[in-house]
């Protein structure tokens, strides 16, 4: 396992432990620039006068902090990841506005989500899909979305320094599926298989599942970020 008390990357961040095997909890350490923009976007969305709360839905959300902050905004939210709930923000008890669904992604149907999910935030977890997994995810939350619903999503870089040794560096997106070298595994934490992205593979992943790109960038330690809106 990683050293608890080393840093990991540039930002200062350290291994604090989430679903063995998926990297690190950096959301209750810090916030990125994807999580201010969907935080904006929450506020937005509690700030209108719907005569309903705005629903949103953070997929892959390791303990759920991110969740959180939009349900103290007054939306519903929905968690979603396979970790036990009593590992999550919800382990002392219920909490306003926030649900707790605890399946494999891979096995959600239409009817375990919310209708609308007026916006869609998965930080630092699709890459953990292959490609046409990711696909048909998105596709299905894309089903439960109205025209103009937001997504923010990011997932590891390419370019980031996760691609050290990685076998999968020269095959296409939607064939690149494998583990990280032992020294990333060591470092990160993160021994299951991944589809590492390319900033264009990554646009053109949401767009093919219906949603437009207002903006993508890569971060500093080089993973890719989108913020997107369904069309």
């Amino acid at each position: 396992m990683p050293d608890p008390q080393g840093v990991l990357n540039t930002y200062g961040d350290r291994f604090a432990p989430t679903t063995p095997g998926f990297g690190a909890d950096i959301s209750s350490q810090r916030l990125d620039a994807l999580d201010e923009a969907a935080l904006a976007y929450a506020w937005t969305l509690a700030s209108e006068d719907r005569g309903c709360p705005g629903v949103c839905v953070d997929l892959g959300c390791g303990r759920g902090e991110m969740g959180a902050r939009f349900a103290e905004l007054g939306l519903d939210t929905l968690l979603l990841d396979i970790l036990p709930r009593e590992h999550t923000v919800l382990a002392s008890g219920p909490r306003p506005h926030l649900e707790y669904l605890g399946k494999n992604v891979r096995q959600v149907c239409a009817s375990d989500l919310p209708r609308p999910v007026d916006l869609l935030y998965s930080q630092r977890f699709i890459h953990y899909l292959r490609y046409e997994e990711a696909r048909q995810v998105l596709k299905l939350f894309r089903s439960r979305m109205p025209f103009g619903a937001k997504l923010f999503l990011s997932a590891s870089g390419l370019d980031s320094e996760l691609s050290e040794g990685y076998c999968g560096k020269h095959f296409p997106a939607q064939s690149r599926f494998t583990v990280l070298s032992p020294a990333m595994q060591e470092r990160h934490g993160i021994s299951s298989p991944v589809c590492l992205y390319r900033e264009s593979e990554l646009t053109f992943l949401c767009e093919e599942c219906g949603f437009e790109v207002d903006r993508s960038f890569i971060s500093s330690f080089g993973n890719v970020k989108t913020c997107c809106r369904a069309n």
